[in-house]
């Protein structure tokens, strides 16, 4: 169910450039993150509970909290959500990688959907009150432009009161 929110957001294709950001509070149902909007990207209006899209409609961040008391524990959160991801893409190029500054991992491999190439960046990370599952993409064309950016969002977005 989550991982269909995000598939509705994998379409477009275009050019952005940037490397400058702002930070903005975004208040959810699920309490208030706030987080570095790189510059050319904009607020989106979907399920998720952020959503940001570049401008030019290329480049993704979508993001879902749930509340803690919602899963037994990190690790009952963390493996249904790894095990999604694992059987929605079942990538043989998918690589995980632990994250130095949260509780949580990286998964980033290539993905296509109806016939456009991307680069799907993913995140599962526990903030204090919640546990938070992020999901990035950048066009293949644009990976090595667009990707840090997306990935400089998905680090900036902290829990606040």
């Amino acid at each position: 169910m989550l991982m269909v929110v995000f598939l509705l957001m994998l379409t477009g294709c275009s050019n952005n450039s940037v490397s400058t950001s702002k930070k903005e509070v975004m208040k959810t149902d699920n309490g208030n993150f706030e987080i570095e909007v790189a510059k050319g990207f904009k607020a989106g209006t979907d399920d998720a509970d952020l959503s940001f899209y570049a401008e030019s409609k290329d480049s993704y961040l979508a993001v879902q909290s749930e509340d803690k008391a919602d899963f037994e524990s990190w690790e009952t959160y963390y493996e249904q959500r790894k095990s999604n991801i694992i059987e929605s893409y079942n990538d043989p190029d998918m690589k995980e990688s632990s994250l130095k500054d949260s509780k949580g991992s990286r998964f980033q491999f290539p993905y296509s959907e109806d016939g456009v190439n991307l680069e799907l960046i993913c995140e599962i990370v526990e903030s204090d009150n919640y546990y938070v599952t992020k999901i990035g993409t950048v066009p293949k064309s644009k990976k090595q432009k667009e990707e840090q950016r997306v990935i400089q969002m998905m680090e900036s977005i902290k829990e606040v009161d």
